[in-house]
């Protein structure tokens, strides 16, 4: 950077100074986002399978439900 101040003037580091700022503000940004992105993939894959049991449980009370309800209870003794 010395040898561009020395062959360009002292103006010339002003540029420099932006790209590292605004060049290190992007690369935070694009890794927040990714990272923003891989959480909201979890929590919906989380979400999806939250539902799948639901489904499951729902289906499997209903099967015991019927099954039982087959069943008569009112059976006299003699």
């Amino acid at each position: 950077m010395l040898q561009t101040i020395k062959a360009n003037g002292q103006y010339h580091i002003l540029f420099f100074v932006l790209v590292i700022f605004f060049g290190s503000f992007y690369l935070v940004n694009v890794i927040l986002a990714i990272v923003a992105m891989a959480y909201d993939d979890c929590r919906k894959q989380e979400a999806l399978e939250a539902d799948e049991e639901e489904q499951v449980g729902a289906l499997h009370s209903l099967y015991r439900h019927s099954i039982i309800s087959k069943i008569d209870f009112n059976t006299s003794e003699p």
